[in-house]
């Protein structure tokens, strides 16, 4: 669970991701990581500052919006591991 400010402390934007991650050891010290992950948005803010986006931009497949607050979209997650 993650919270984003997009302005306004007194607003609820909360950001809710399930990840699956597999992982593969390239070298003894070095591993690559990554997998599909399922994201839940929700938002309860109105308006926003002219610096902050309001938009959900995510590559591939668009959000859905299931009501007034909430969103969801299928992602991605890639990564190194240093041991």
């Amino acid at each position: 669970m993650q919270y984003l400010h997009l302005g306004d402390w007194e607003a609820s934007n909360w950001l809710y991701k399930g990840q699956v991650n597999l992982n593969y050891k390239l070298h003894k010290f070095i591993a690559i990581t990554g997998g599909p992950s399922y994201n839940f948005y929700n938002t309860n803010q109105t308006s926003f500052q002219q610096a902050f986006r309001k938009d959900l931009r995510t590559s591939g497949i668009a959000p859905t919006q299931h009501d007034r607050n909430w969103y969801s979209w299928i992602g991605w997650n890639v990564g190194l591991t240093f041991f």
